[in-house]
């Protein structure tokens, strides 16, 4: 076992699983039923993200990313389907999804 996979168990151990489930349970059931599944995973994702960055987060720092996520998904709803082809003017069709701005999100 290298040193690097040592310090991600001992990191991943010291996460507050249980609370980050009952914040991703909570925000994902604002989505639409067959997006919560996927909503939930991203918002546990994200949440672990942050806290292994920050050492910590409080449950209020771990509800606005939630939120943020949640966001995400309510907007994409508005918008409809990213999966069409549209014309980008050059004569050339590409997904809808690569002409929206992601303001430094990955997602």
């Amino acid at each position: 076992m290298t040193e690097y996979t040592v310090a991600c168990i001992i990191i991943i151990g010291m996460i507050d699983w249980e609370r980050i489930q009952e914040i991703a349970h909570k925000f994902s059931a604002r989505v639409k039923q067959q997006e919560r599944e996927d909503a939930q995973q991203d918002i546990i994702v994200e949440i672990a993200e942050e806290w292994n960055k920050a050492g910590s987060l409080t449950k209020e720092r771990m509800k606005t990313i939630a939120r943020r996520i949640i966001k995400r998904y309510q907007r994409a709803r508005h918008l409809g389907s990213l999966d069409v082809y549209i014309d980008n003017g050059e004569g050339d069709f590409i997904p809808l999804s690569e002409t929206i701005e992601t303001n430094g999100f990955d997602k």
